[in-house]
């Protein structure tokens, strides 16, 4: 599969439905070197984790799992791989006070937008 086309499809989609801009998204792959599903050595399990740290109505929250789901298993169906696999999407909300955020670019210092910021 093609991720990083996926992935650009899959925050489009997002931004054509309304859940959020797609320059606000952040997507993220991490490939397991070393998996076992049940004791099939073949079966693939792709396992995406929907975190969103804007408030959303839950009904906005599942039709976007829905929506990551059903594009996986898409790129799935469309792939070369002829084996067992299963997809699932975990929904996972991380209200705001639960998480430090930065940005910054190159070795600049990064603007920190925590409200807890205290001086080092």
């Amino acid at each position: 599969m093609e991720l990083k086309g996926l992935l650009r499809s899959i925050h489009e989609g997002f931004a054509q439905r309304g859940y959020a801009s797609a320059a606000a998204l952040r997507s993220r792959v991490v490939i397991s070197d070393v998996a076992l599903s049940g004791t099939d050595e073949n079966e693939q399990l792709v396992i995406a984790t929907m975190r969103t740290t804007v408030p959303r109505p839950a009904e906005i929250e599942q039709a976007m799992a829905r929506y990551l789901h059903d594009a996986i298993v898409q790129a799935i169906a469309a792939s070369a791989f002829d084996g067992p696999w299963q997809c699932g999407v975990f929904r996972q909300a991380v209200p705001g006070e639960l998480f430090i955020k930065s940005n910054g670019r190159g070795k600049t210092a990064p603007a920190d937008e925590s409200p807890d910021r205290s001086p080092i």
